[in-house]
């Protein structure tokens, strides 16, 4: 990594998502996204040069995941938050048929109330052959900003990328962690002293999360990860 590329690591905006701390109530949601999204990065292996497009960007928190690699950026959203590139609805957006080579959406098709048709244009400005990345909550607390209005099982994921060919479909963590995590957010929301929350978070997070982690089972993952292409 170049220097200046390690300098947009450290002081670009969403820092805790690319590299979420043990002391964060949602870290084992976030480190599994951060990794599962440089892996897939790694694994495409996208020339430099090739369109990105991130739905629902938000204030950009993974722009350097792209920008180190020499990828062409463009993030899109539908409210005037710190870093987006264009304000546009995304079931209709400004770009023409199979511009990009990699879609993303991370933690946005629950905020959309139809997340089809999102995904359905997405799918329009996709190249043929070209990627999409998506995350989505399964087990996680009510967040009303702009509005929430879904949650994705295992059938629910594959649903929704009926349109595309799904290369790999990953749940975060398993039931307990699922109830650990849940338990984490209520206390972020209950306890005042943030000292108090982190250093609990931190425990937690390196302890009793690792310890769920030994169970294996596919019940009620908090979140899921999926890699989909569009067909040739």
């Amino acid at each position: 990594m170049s220097a200046p590329s390690a300098e947009l690591h450290e002081r670009w905006p969403g820092r805790e998502r690319r590299y979420p701390r043990r002391g964060q109530p949602d870290w084992l949601t976030l480190s599994h996204i951060a990794q599962k999204l440089e892996r897939t990065l790694d694994r495409l292996e996208l020339k430099p040069g090739s369109w990105v497009l991130d739905s629902g960007c938000g204030d950009r928190p993974y722009y350097p995941f792209f920008q180190v690699r020499g990828l062409r950026y463009v993030g899109v959203d539908t409210e005037p938050v710190v870093g987006p590139h264009l304000l546009a609805n995304g079931a209709r957006l400004p770009f023409r048929t199979g511009q990009f080579d990699l879609a993303i959406s991370n933690q946005v098709l629950e905020h959309v109330r139809d997340p089809k048709a999102v995904l359905a244009e997405i799918r329009r400005v996709l190249k043929p052959g070209g990627h999409l990345f998506v995350s989505l909550p399964f087990v996680w607390e009510l967040h009303n900003f702009p509005a929430d209005y879904w949650r994705f099982s295992e059938q629910g994921v594959v649903e929704l990328l009926a349109g595309f060919k799904l290369l790999e479909l990953e749940g975060a963590g398993n039931s307990l962690q699922a109830i650990l995590q849940t338990l984490h957010l209520w206390l972020h929301r209950s306890l005042s002293s943030s000292a108090l929350k982190r250093n609990l978070f931190r425990v937690s997070n390196r302890t009793l999360m690792l310890w769920a982690g030994r169970t294996r089972d596919r019940l009620l993952p908090p979140n899921f990860t999926a890699l989909a292409q569009k067909p040739l």
